[in-house]
Parts: C-alpha cells; sequence; structure tokens
C-alpha cells in the first residue's frame, strides 16, 4: 500500500508554524505598501505626517483637539505616540506589523470556521493581497481599527455558528462592546457603519431563534464593555476642561464628514459604491448557499459600511471592507454551485476596476514612482531646513489643511513647535498671540501665506525657498537671528 503523506501536528501547525507564516505575511505586506512607514524609505509627506505630528505632541503634553487640531479619535494618537517612543519610523512600523498580524489572526480564525485550514489561509492572504492599494502609503487610521473590525467578525461568527454557552455568549458580546470602543476612539464613522449593521442583524438572528433572553444580556455587556473603553478618555478630557473641544474634534467634524443620510443614497451608485453592490449581491448569493444563517448578520453589516463611507472618497476608506472580503472569499472557496462561483468571479472582475487601485501587480510600480517623487522633494526639503540650529524654535505658518506643511514639521521633528492646522469645521486655536508669545527665531510657512496673513512678518526675513510636494515653502528668520547666523 503507497504511504499517506506526512500530516503537521495541529500544536506545531496552530503554536508556531501559522503564527509565524501570518508575521511573515504581514511585514513583507507592510513592506511592498507602506511607503510611508516601512524603514528603508524616506518618504514623507500626507496624513501620515498629520497624525505623526499629533503623535508627538502628545509626548511634549499637548492635548489633542484643544492644542493641535485633526479630526480623528485620541486612540490614533496614543499608538503614534507609542510609535514615537519605541524609535520614529522602525516604532511605528513594529506597531503595524503587529496590527496587521493580530488583523490577519483573527480573519483566519473567522474563515477557520467554514474551511479547512489551508483554504482558510489562503482566503486570509488573498483578501490581505487585493487591499494593497487601498493603503495608500501606509499608516492610516483604518488599518489600526482592522484588529477590532476582524476580531468582531470572527465573534458574530461564533454566536450565529456556534451557539454556546450563556457565560461564552455573554463574553463574545462584552469583546464586541469592547471592539467597538476601539473603533469609535479612532474614527466614529466606521463604528457606527460596521457596529449598527452588526447589532440589528444579530438582534434579528437572535430574536428569530427565540433568544431574547441572551440578545438582552448580550446587548447589556456589550454597552458595558463599550463604556469601559471610552469613558476614562471621557473623564480625562473632562478633568481637563476639555470635553468640547473632544466632542467638536471628535463627534463634531466627522458627522461633517459623513454628509448626512440623504447624501448617502445620492451617492449610492457613485464611484466605486455600485462595484460594492455588486459584490454584497455576490456575497448574498454564495452565502445562501453555504450558510444561511450567516446572511442575517452579514449584509446589514454590509449595508452599514456602504452607507458609512460618504460622499468623499478615499482609497484608505476602503480597508473596513476587508472582513467582508474575507467572507467573499469564504463563499468562493467554499460555494458548492459552480454557478454561483462563476456569477461571483465576474463581479469580482467587474468591481476590480472602480474599487480603488485593487489590481495587486499594478501598485509596487505606482508606488515606486510615488516614492521616488517624494524622495526627491524630501531631500531638498530637508536641505533648507538643516540651516536651522536644533534649539532653534520654528513655527509652522499655513492657513491651509494641507498635508504637505505637516510633512515640513515631521523633517524638523525637534524644532516645530506648533502648527496651526484647520481641519473640517475645527477652530483655529492658535492667534497671532500665541505666535507673539513664542516668538519663534524661524518661521515655516507654504507659498506667501506668513507675508499675507500675519503682522508680525516684518519682523523676519526670508532666508530660502523649496518645492515639497508640489507647492512652494519659505523659510523665514527674525531678522535678528538672520544677523546673528550671517544668512
Amino acid at each position: 500500500m503507497p504511504r499517506s503523506a506526512p500530516t503537521i501536528p495541529p500544536r506545531i501547525w496552530s503554536h508556531l508554524l501559522l503564527p509565524l507564516a501570518l508575521l511573515l505575511s504581514a511585514a513583507g505586506f507592510l513592506l511592498c505598501f507602506s511607503i510611508q512607514t516601512q524603514p528603508f524609505s524616506d518618504v514623507n509627506c500626507g496624513d501620515s505626517t498629520v497624525y505623526r505630528y499629533l503623535g508627538m505632541g502628545l509626548l511634549r503634553g499637548r492635548l489633542p483637539y484643544v492644542d493641535l487640531c485633526d479630526n480623528k479619535g485620541p486612540l490614533l494618537y496614543l499608538i503614534e505616540a507609542v510609535g514615537a517612543l519605541l524609535g520614529g519610523r522602525w516604532g511605528l512600523f513594529v506597531l503595524q506589523v503587529g496590527c496587521w498580524w493580530c488583523t490577519l489572526g483573527a480573519l483566519y480564525g473567522a474563515a477557520r470556521l467554514l474551511l479547512t485550514d489551508g483554504k482558510a489561509l489562503i482566503a486570509t492572504l488573498i483578501a490581505m493581497l487585493l487591499m494593497g492599494g487601498c493603503l495608500q502609503g501606509g499608516n492610516r487610521v483604518e488599518e489600526f481599527m482592522l484588529p477590532a473590525l476582524s476580531l468582531s467578525l470572527w465573534g458574530l461568527m461564533k454566536l450565529v455558528l456556534r451557539p454556546a454557552q450563556r457565560r461564552r455568549t455573554l463574553g463574545l458580546c462584552a469583546m464586541l462592546g469592547a471592539c467597538c470602543g476601539c473603533v469609535v476612539l479612532l474614527r466614529p464613522n466606521d463604528a457606527v457603519g460596521f457596529y449598527a449593521g452588526a447589532a440589528v442583524g444579530l438582534a434579528y438572528h437572535l430574536l428569530r431563534e427565540r433568544r431574547s433572553a441572551e440578545l438582552l444580556a448580550g446587548a447589556a455587556a456589550a454597552a458595558g464593555a463599550l463604556l469601559c473603553v471610552v469613558l476614562p478618555v471621557v473623564i480625562w478630557y473632562a478633568r481637563q476642561g476639555a470635553l468640547a473641544s473632544l466632542w467638536e474634534g471628535v463627534v463634531g467634524a466627522n458627522a461633517d464628514r459623513a454628509n448626512g443620510f440623504a447624501a448617502q443614497l445620492r451617492t449610492l451608485l457613485s464611484w466605486g459604491k455600485w462595484a460594492i453592490l455588486l459584490l454584497m449581491v455576490a456575497l448574498w448569493v454564495m452565502m445562501r448557499r453555504v450558510q444561511p444563517l450567516l446572511c442575517r448578520v452579514l449584509m446589514p453589516v454590509a449595508l452599514g459600511q456602504l452607507l458609512m463611507l460618504g460622499e468623499l472618497m478615499y482609497a484608505h476608506y476602503f480597508l473596513p471592507l476587508l472582513p467582508l472580503l474575507l467572507c467573499y472569499m469564504v463563499g468562493l472557496l467554499r460555494c458548492p454551485a459552480r454557478g454561483e462561483v462563476l456569477l461571483a468571479v465576474a463581479i469580482l472582475c467587474l468591481a476590480h476596476r472602480p474599487l480603488p487601485r485593487m489590481a495587486v501587480l499594478a501598485v509596487p510600480e505606482g508606488l515606486a514612482a510615488f516614492g521616488e517623487h517624494h524622495a526627491a522633494d524630501t531631500r531638498r526639503a530637508a536641505a533648507l531646513l538643516q540651516q536651522i540650529p536644533s534649539e532653534a524654535t520654528v513655527w509652522n505658518y499655513n492657513l491651509t489643511p494641507w498635508d504637505e506643511s505637516l510633512g515640513l514639521s515631521m523633517l524638523q521633528e525637534c524644532g516645530v513647535v506648533q502648527c496651526n492646522r484647520l481641519v473640517g469645521g475645527l477652530t483655529d486655536h492658535f492667534s497671532e498671540l500665541d505666535f507673539a508669545a513664542i516668538a519663534p527665531s524661524y518661521v515655516v510657512a507654504q507659498e506667501d501665506h506668513f507675508e499675507q496673513a500675519s503682522p508680525h512678518s516684518l519682523l523676519y526675513a526670508e532666508v530660502g525657498r523649496t518645492q515639497y510636494c508640489g507647492h512652494e515653502f519659505s523659510l523665514y528668520a527674525s531678522r535678528a537671528e538672520a544677523e546673528e547666523s550671517n544668512l
């Protein structure tokens, strides 16, 4: 008789080979696609610089939404601060690898509920690769919410597919509430889309299964866990007398970005949303065949995420769809009917074009060109800023919310003390009185904003100019500093 192929012992697979494979996959994925943070790149621009800037401000005792303005949740700036403590780009890259490692582990666990080990790993890795273009350089707020969203998908599937003791049900519901709290502290819009849909779908499922007592107890457990995550931040800001600033910076600004329900319906078929609708239809067709009970939960989640994508669309807004994309891949690998599989593949091909840069093979070339362009700008701007002594104070004076101005701040991390960034409905907390109180030795300003808008510009002389990310920036030194340094 022929010998059977050797099998890997389950303990070695689950405790050694699988974690190592997922870790290497996460690191390789980020080295290819996260050009803003990978240690071998010097690209420094866009939203990533904003988040790193506020993270460093947090380390210096500055309070987000009070001393520094942006419209993401406070948990993001805590993550960026930890990354800075661990070692700048290297530290942030390590945190990213850990984030994606946890994400892939949770996605694999969800896929494993319906697939074998090998197929679950294939589905997880393909779903990850399809999202490579959506990173848009990396260090996105959506990246850091993926572990919570992926763990939530696993929890929802466990609740539906593996009904267990009431204590375990309450534990899973509490985990969902805690994950929801983390996403709220990162970007509330995504929390509303995913978890409102999950709540509706899970409530409908439990009521259909006549488990109303578990529904009430689970809702209480989820709400309690959510409050345990969110309340410490609220209490901290209340003690600082800055609760209104927290509300305006996180809830108010993101509510403005949502554009209202009417706007969501008007843009339902705009840009890539029609493609996601097609993917939702294919997911529904496959899951009805593979596991009908999951449709009760997955389709409300998909609809909630679709509606909360907003009218203003960027590629990285699609990252939170990764858990649903995994379900799509699970359906493709599990669906027994050839017709449904062919339909799903055809729809994926149709959706490929409008979905933002989901062509895996086309992405590395584009990122390489992007990286070379910004690396050249970075070198020129850094050469200009090297004129500034390390002990000098620098004011980043800009009247627009362009991220490029923050990129310059990050090139001189130790020197820049302030930046008057205006975002979304947030007011300018940094007045000319603040400027006079600090009396910076140097000023970095985009285009001619400083000369046109500030009465203090008469006390400064322009000592250099550079191009950065397609815009003109000038460096000004106080006249006393210019004379002393012979600039």
